[in-house]
């Protein structure tokens, strides 16, 4: 084999064992054209969020006071809120590195956006723990390491959420706020509307409120059993609701109980007060695997 060929084989067998790097955006290798691209884009969606948005904006608005707990984005204009994320977005390096595509939903601490590869980046200026707003959102944070921890060692399962990547983002007023990448998940209530034929957002609405219901049923069947058998406690549940409620497919069902239970079993029954609707939703890679999160 001549030089040339035989370093050909060499490169070739190289990239073939060559172990994959931690799945994160698409755009890896960015010079200065990609970056202010990036950038003019990631702040022309979030100021769009931030207008449209009473929830981000109450974010921005928590971020920006004196006092962390303070969410009456009256305290905010709208001049400051768009330097506030001018500055956001220009001095954290993530927003060079993704692209954002669209808004999909925030809540009290966060708000998240689909990305150009499929995935989702959420920021959020804090968390909850044991009913309180921690700032720091230590609780959350830690629950993220775990979860990268499980996907890049090859001990996550369906019901794992997945975590790529997760950081700190400098804010104009020296406090800290925070971004997370991850999957996209299908919420359960959604699924739950395909399900039963109900998409309207008049419908989506009563059915949202019908498993809130289920979810406060389950939390109150586990918080009162005394069997010690897990599998035996998720099908007695199960039976349980059932007879009250049938919009929850069945396989559906007994995923969200049995995950439930393994919170209260492994985390402490007190860990079943974040489980919510708006954190529950349903596996891509299985449609009969219920997923938890931001809890």
């Amino acid at each position: 084999m001549n030089p040339v060929a035989q370093l050909k084989k060499v490169i070739e067998e190289s990239l073939e064992t060559t172990i994959p790097s931690k799945p994160s955006s698409k755009r890896l290798f960015l010079n200065n054209e990609d970056r202010v691209s990036s950038i003019n884009n990631n702040l022309r969606v979030m100021l769009d969020t931030f207008q449209k948005s009473y929830a981000f904006r109450s974010i921005i608005a928590s971020s920006w006071s004196e006092d962390h707990d303070v969410f009456n984005e009256k305290e905010l204009s709208a001049g400051d809120g768009e330097k506030f994320i001018n500055w956001l977005v220009r001095y954290n390096s993530i927003f060079q590195k993704v692209n954002l595509e669209r808004f999909l939903g925030a809540g009290s601490f966060g708000a998240v956006w689909l990305l150009d590869n499929d995935h989702v980046l959420k920021v959020f200026s804090g968390s909850l723990d044991n009913e309180a707003h921690d700032h720091t959102a230590a609780k959350d944070r830690t629950r993220y390491d775990m979860e990268a921890d499980k996907l890049f060692s090859g001990l996550g399962s369906n019901t794992n959420l997945m975590v790529y990547d997760h950081g700190r983002l400098k804010t104009m007023n020296g406090k800290t706020m925070y971004w997370v990448e991850m999957q996209k998940v299908d919420m359960l209530v959604d699924v739950v509307a395909v399900a039963n034929n109900k998409t309207s957002d008049r419908d989506k609405f009563y059915l949202e409120d019908e498993l809130q219901e289920i979810i406060v049923t389950i939390k109150s069947k586990i918080r009162h059993s005394s069997e010690s058998d897990e599998h035996k406690l998720v099908l007695s549940i199960k039976d349980w609701i059932k007879r009250l409620y049938t919009i929850v497919p069945d396989r559906l069902l007994l995923s969200l109980i049995s995950e439930m239970v393994k919170v209260a079993k492994n985390e402490g029954v007190s860990e079943l007060g974040d489980v919510r609707t708006v954190n529950i939703g349903v596996s891509p890679s299985d449609p009969n695997s219920v997923v938890l999160f931001d809890r």
